[in-house]
């Protein structure tokens, strides 16, 4: 059983860049078995750009599962579901993958 919390806060100054990022990621393993483990993950960052008055709201979802082969071989599925919320029309974002 792992669980990790990662806060952060990004911010850059206006000779290189006029955004501010904050946000945290939560992790979460478990291995059921010597062969089979899951793991789980949010995350959600706010990012500034001052410049143009826009505010993204972002949220990532992800998941996998993982088998162990014999011969060092492993297979696994995971999967992860991205949003944007922005206050700019246009900037939203609603994506998934699943990748086998």
């Amino acid at each position: 059983f792992k669980l990790g919390i990662l806060p952060g806060v990004e911010n850059a100054t206006r000779a290189s860049s006029d955004k501010s990022k904050v946000g945290g990621e939560v992790m979460y393993a478990h291995k059921f078995t010597k062969t089979l483990s899951v793991g789980l993950a949010a995350r959600y960052t706010e990012t500034d750009y001052e410049s143009v008055d826009r505010l993204d709201k972002d949220t990532t979802y992800s998941a996998a599962l993982t088998k162990k082969l014999p011969h060092k071989t492993f297979v696994g599925m995971s999967g992860q579901h991205k949003k944007r919320n922005s206050n700019v029309d246009g900037k939203d974002n609603d994506d998934t993958a699943l990748l086998v």
